[in-house]
C-alpha cells in the first residue's frame, strides 16, 4: 500500500496552484462580431454627411462626429 504524505497549508495550496495551472482551461469560441447597418444622415449643426449605426428618428437632430465632441466639451 502506497504512504500517504502530509502536507502543510502552505505545501498544500502550493499543490493544488500546480495543478490548477497545469490543467487545461476551457475556452469557449470568440462570438463573431456582426456588422450593424449603417445609415447615411447629415448633421444637423454642420451640415456634414455622415454614418450612424441605427436608424434616426424623423425631427430628432443628428451631429456628425466633429460636432458631437464639441457639444460634449462645452
Amino acid at each position: 500500500m502506497k504512504e500517504l504524505k502530509e502536507y502543510t497549508n502552505s505545501e498544500l495550496l502550493g499543490e493544488v496552484e500546480k495543478r490548477l495551472l497545469s490543467s487545461k482551461t476551457t475556452t469557449f469560441p470568440k462570438e463573431e462580431k456582426v456588422e450593424k447597418p449603417k445609415f447615411d444622415v447629415k448633421c444637423s449643426i454642420c451640415g456634414e454627411m455622415t454614418q450612424v449605426p441605427f436608424k434616426p428618428r424623423e425631427n430628432y437632430p443628428i451631429k456628425c462626429y466633429k460636432c458631437y465632441k464639441a457639444a460634449q466639451n462645452e
